[in-house]
């Protein structure tokens, strides 16, 4: 009988199930609803849900999410960041 084993168990189930399924997030790119400033400079695979306010010259990287209700501009430039942490 084969049989692999991990220590802690539930720490490997874990990582057994995000490699079986991962992931997937919705691809809505820029909402007609989000306000986007001038000289913004957006990513590849970005979402920007409505509600969301992006000054003049705001940077937001690859892979990011931001959520509604969130507020960036030029002082505040993004990289790919946890989408819980902009919330």
């Amino acid at each position: 009988m084969s049989a692999i084993r991990i220590d802690p168990p539930h720490l490997g189930l874990a990582r057994a199930l995000s490699i079986l399924y991962p992931e997937r997030r919705p691809t809505i790119g820029v909402s007609p609803a989000a306000h986007v400033g001038k000289d913004v400079v957006i990513g590849k695979d970005v979402n920007v849900y409505p509600g969301v306010y992006l000054g003049d010259g705001a940077r937001v990287g690859d892979g990011t999410d931001l959520f509604p209700a969130s507020t960036w501009g030029r002082e505040r430039p993004l990289a790919r960041v946890a989408p819980s942490i902009l919330t």
